[in-house]
This record gives C-alpha cells, sequence and structure tokens, in this order.
C-alpha cells in the first residue's frame, strides 16, 4: 500500500506498507509537536521506520543572528524526540537536511547547521529508536544493522571542504521586472476573482510589498493591480532587501516567493518582510491547485485542526518572519 496525503499549505506526506513493514516520510511537514504527530499518526498508526529532516531548510535570521539559528536547530532535534514517541519506529533516517547554502548572500546560514554525528548521537540517546545514516548510493535493508561510520565521515568530509561561494548572479533590469510583474498580475487576475482581489487589496489585505534591489540600487513597490513602480524610500525601510534575479523568479514562477525565503538571498529591513509574501500568496495557492478565495476558504475549513500561529500569524500581519520563529523556537 502507497498513500500520499497533503499537509498544511503545500507540503506532503508518504506511507507505505511493503511485506508487512510501515514506512512514513514525513520530509519537512513541519511536525514539530505532540498535536501535529497525533493528527498523522491516526492516519499512519506505528511505523518501523521514519524519515524525517533534521535541520532548517528555509532564512532564519540575518548574518548576525546566530543564536537564532543554533536554538532553531535545537528544535529541530526535538521534532525528532517528539515524532519517535508517536510513531514509535524501530529505525529512524534523518535526511533532507544535507544541506549547504553556497552563495555570498547566504553562506552565513550555515553557521549554525545540526551536523549529521550529532544528529546521529541525539537520536541514540534520546529515542527508542536506532539512527541510520545513508550516503548517496548506499543501501539497507529495514532491521537489519548497519554501521553508520563510513557514511557520517564522508558527510563530515564533504561540509568541512573548501566552497567558492557562487558570486555572479544575473542582473535583470528594471523595464524587464516591469515586464515580468505586469505578465505575472494578469496571470493572477485570469485566474482568481479579480474583483475579489481588488476588493481584498484596497482593505490592504493583499499589501504592497517595498523591495529594495540591492544590485539596481534602486527602491521599488509592487502589488497586484499596479505591478512595479520605482519610488525612493530608504532602504532601511524596506520590507525586504534582496537583487533583481531573485524578484524576477518569483514573478515568473507560483512558487517563486517562497523559493526566495528557503533559498535565504535577501536581508530583513524596516519594513515586514510577511508583507512581500502576502503580496504573493495567491500565487503559492495557485501553485497548489488552489483558487481565490474559494481555494483558501476550503483549505482553513477541511484542515482547521491543522492551524499553526505561523499560517494564522502570516495571513494576518502580525509580527514579522523572524519574530514568529523566535516565539516559535522560545515555545519548544
Amino acid at each position: 500500500k502507497i498513500k500520499c496525503k497533503p499537509y498544511m499549505f503545500y507540503d506532503s506526506l508518504l506511507w507505505l506498507e511493503i511485506n508487512g513493514k510501515k514506512i512514513l516520510n514525513i520530509n519537512d511537514c513541519g511536525v514539530d509537536d505532540e498535536t501535529q504527530s497525533k493528527y498523522i499518526h491516526k492516519f499512519t498508526g506505528d511505523v518501523d521506520l521514519l524519515l524525517t529532516q533534521y535541520g532548517y531548510a528555509a532564512k532564519i535570521g540575518d548574518p548576525e543572528d546566530v543564536n537564532l539559528r543554533k536554538a532553531a536547530s535545537r528544535e529541530k532535534l526535538n521534532r525528532i524526540k517528539i515524532q519517535a514517541e508517536v510513531f514509535k519506529p524501530s529505525h529512524i533516517i534523518p535526511f533532507a537536511s544535507f544541506i549547504y547554502f553556497s552563495h555570498v548572500d547566504n553562506a552565513y546560514m550555515n553557521d549554525g547547521v545540526n551536523k549529521i554525528r550529532d544528529v546521529e548521537n541525539f537520536i541514540k540517546k534520546n529515542t527508542n529508536a536506532q539512527p541510520i545514516i545513508l550516503y548517496p548510493g548506499d543501501k539497507w535493508l529495514i532491521n537489519e544493522q548497519n554501521d553508520n561510520t563510513k557514511a557520517v565521515e564522508l558527510y563530515e568530509k564533504d561540509f568541512s571542504a573548501v566552497h567558492e561561494f557562487h558570486d555572479n548572479s544575473p542582473i535583470i533590469s528594471l523595464d524587464t521586472l516591469k515586464n515580468l510583474a505586469e505578465t505575472y498580475n494578469k496571470k493572477i487576475n485570469d485566474r482568481n476573482n479579480s474583483f475579489l482581489i481588488k476588493f481584498f487589496h484596497s482593505i490592504s489585505f493583499f499589501k504592497t510589498t517595498k523591495i529594495y534591489l540591492k544590485d539596481l540600487e534602486i527602491s521599488i513597490i509592487f502589488n497586484l493591480i499596479q505591478g512595479i513602480k520605482e519610488t525612493n524610500f530608504l532602504k532601511n525601510d524596506a520590507d525586504i532587501i534582496t537583487d533583481s534575479d531573485s524578484l524576477a523568479f518569483a514573478l515568473k514562477f507560483d512558487y517563486g516567493s517562497e523559493t526566495i525565503f528557503v533559498g535565504a538571498r535577501f536581508r530583513n529591513s524596516g519594513g515586514k518582510a510577511l508583507n512581500f509574501l502576502r503580496a504573493f500568496m495567491i500565487g503559492t495557492l495557485n501553485n497548489n491547485g488552489r483558487t481565490f478565495p474559494l481555494g483558501i476558504i476550503g483549505f482553513l475549513l477541511k484542515d482547521r485542526s491543522m492551524w499553526k500561529n505561523m499560517f494564522v500569524q502570516a495571513i494576518l500581519g502580525r509580527g514579522d518572519l523572524d519574530d514568529i520563529i523566535k516565539n516559535q523556537v522560545n515555545e519548544k
């Protein structure tokens, strides 16, 4: 048996039963507390093997926020403990977090990541499961013993190697960005209720986001009605500071704005980074097969037992992204 189940806004989990062995892959579904774990457990029951992430995979603070990233890494380990207590796996494969941020704009993100040796030791000490560490090309049969030594050493060698960070991103002209914004807005209005988009923009539910493009050294605003306009607000008043190629990516693809937050190639400033996300929220809905407004209403009604503070705060605009992350980490 193989079942795939949507989880929250755009993630999904995979459950398999093969020859009597039950396998659960929850990757980055954000299962970070007992309530969320039990919600999924009703669907899966106990499993023999759990595959889960062990580190952060999106922007956590700016370069100076080292302690915030370290706290986020500790919280990810605590997730594994909670998941192990609920799903009761005999084995855990920590994966999907072998990440190395490789651009000059996001290289700082590597300073607080969990190292795989520490993850292995955490699972041994804090769960009843055996950690299974696999390097690309490795094979393992469920319930067999596995020597993690070589895989751990290979990962440590990879992480400690000297890396040349990417610093040659293309510069996209303002005129090109304006054209991309016009095309993006037309696509959004054609696929969704344009009347309600205008209404919710008029009451500031959909924000006009302020963006400073550091490669072009200009300040711009963007919204779903007027597109992009150059303006003259101060750099420190921007919602985000990024480069023109990142903004172009957000305008080209429905998932583009979320990718910017995963890639961490931007800085927070005096504005609110969540204003940027909210400006592109309909595109994110469309990428998941949902339209506005019926898609978001359906999501809220169907998955109301899964609501998270971060989602609610993001929609309502209470606080900003790093504030929400700090609150979540502190709660854990």
